[in-house]
């Protein structure tokens, strides 16, 4: 005979599935895929502590007196702080050059660039010890491979960090000239009130 797989295309069979009765066939239930909620690498705690946990291992191996072993922690630790760059312009722009950054140079307080939620106090501190272990390392490193390296870190976070408190100064100022300038236009109001009679 025929195959049981083959019975249900015979023509006389009821089950028989030809292409207008597929079109015929309502269609099926088709839902739109929901979107998993966005996870930021901030809200994964354990992966975090563990990640964190190995960077302040690498943040004291670049104390080595061994150049490589201080270039491959870099090496390391750079791949650490790429994925939490955002905390580490964050730290960066609060101390560019090193130091605590309080007041501008054009006058006015440089506005601080929030830390990503998700990075609680301690582990702030620990990132900001691995920050100034990097720091230091690209003050005072003799070895050009390994300061290049540095370097290049420290540089693209300042810039980065820089960037940063700029789009947020000039954000900051713009809602300053627009408060300064519904105020200037409230007073105007008032004015043209009293202004003089038309002739």
């Amino acid at each position: 005979g025929v195959p049981h797989s083959a019975q249900g295309m015979m023509p006389g069979n009821k089950q028989n599935m030809t292409f207008s009765n597929m079109l015929s066939a309502p269609p099926p239930s088709v839902q739109a895929p929901q979107r998993p909620e966005t996870k930021t690498v901030y809200d994964d705690e354990q992966r975090m502590d563990l990640d964190l946990s190995v960077a302040v291992k690498l943040a004291e191996v670049t104390m080595d007196s061994s150049p490589v072993v201080r270039f491959e922690a870099i090496l390391a630790l750079n791949c650490f702080i790429g994925k939490y760059i955002d905390a580490f312009v964050s730290i960066a722009g609060k101390t560019i050059g090193g130091k605590l950054q309080g007041r501008s140079v054009l006058g006015g307080s440089m506005p601080s660039i929030p830390m990503p939620k998700g990075i609680g106090g301690n582990t702030e501190k620990k990132m900001e010890q691995i920050w100034a272990a990097v720091f230091k390392l690209h003050r005072s490193d003799p070895f050009l491979s390994v300061s290049e390296l540095v370097n290049s870190i420290v540089i693209a976070i300042n810039k980065r960090a820089m960037s940063e408190k700029t789009k947020l100064r000039q954000l900051r100022a713009g809602i300053r000239r627009r408060s300064l300038t519904g105020s200037i236009d409230e007073k105007g109001d008032e004015r043209s009130d009293f202004s003089s009679p038309s002739l």
